[in-house]
């Protein structure tokens, strides 16, 4: 008599364990399911049209190169480097320490009259809790040098590289489709080196788009062409491209045209 109730007993302890498990995954696809109620919706999340929740996605957005390389350039370090340390050893510490590509355009120094930079020594006093960007412009100035970041790579080059525009003139290809204005900037600041700035203010739309298809361009004429496409116009100062209202844009271009005409003329036959 006592087998025969052991097999009912044990069926139903089957029976109910399957409930259970049903029921536990039955509430875990409701949680899933988004929320009827639009005061539900979670952190993280935005309410669609239909009040019901959806997801944000991440995104990566333009520029993402130029933070990483500002976060990395800005960090506290101690460095130091011993009298008639060969320039190239300098920047091969720096590269292994810090983790960076760094190198060294040869043939722009080679036309700058700089062949040798590479053999040339620097001596650094000891430097310490600083950011890393000054201690390498503090070695770079010492070889006449500067530097520009372009997508993962460093590049070193001739002061007069930098003043002189060159790296404005760095083809890029690249195409945008209904991009934010400001994103697409940014994405041309990363391929070329280049560093480019919008004035908020001057744009008409708070979420200006902008579409074009560039190959082998040269980065400060597709600054232009953008910036004509939204309105406002790109003005060179100093060693960046500057995208603002036209009206702006004129303003600036008669202050350069003044602090030309205001500068001492150069060469022998300057005015005494």
């Amino acid at each position: 008599m006592r087998k025969k109730w052991l097999i009912p007993l044990s069926l139903a302890g089957a029976i109910g364990s399957m409930v259970t498990w049903l029921g536990l995954a039955w509430l875990q696809a409701a949680a899933a399911m988004p929320s009827d109620n639009p005061k539900d919706v979670q952190k993280g999340e935005k309410p669609g049209k239909d009040g019901q929740a959806k997801q944000v996605e991440g995104k990566i957005v333009s520029g993402s190169h130029g933070r990483q390389w500002r976060e990395k350039l800005d960090q506290p370090v101690t460095i130091e480097f011993d009298q008639n340390t060969p320039f190239r050893e300098a920047m091969s510490y720096i590269s292994e320490k810090y983790g960076m590509t760094i190198l060294i355009d040869q043939e722009s120094f080679q036309a700058d009259q700089n062949p040798d930079v590479e053999s040339k020594p620097v001596k650094l006093p000891r430097l310490v809790d600083v950011k890393l960007v000054t201690g390498l412009r503090a070695t770079l100035q010492q070889v006449g040098g500067d530097f520009y970041t372009r997508g993962d790579v460093l590049t070193v080059v001739p002061r007069r590289y930098i003043e002189a525009g060159s790296v404005f003139r760095h083809p890029v290809s690249v195409s945008f489709s209904k991009r934010p204005l400001g994103e697409a900037l940014g994405e041309l600041s990363d391929l070329s080196g280049a560093s480019v700035v919008l004035d908020s203010r001057g744009q008409k739309e708070d979420k200006l788009v902008v579409s074009a298809d560039f190959r082998n361009v040269p980065v400060q004429d597709v600054v232009r062409d953008l910036a004509d496409k939204a309105g406002m116009k790109s003005v060179v100062t100093e060693n960046l491209l500057y995208v603002t209202s036209k009206k702006n844009a004129e303003h600036l271009e008669k202050q350069k045209v003044k602090k030309r005409e205001a500068a001492p003329a150069k060469g022998p036959n300057k005015e005494k």
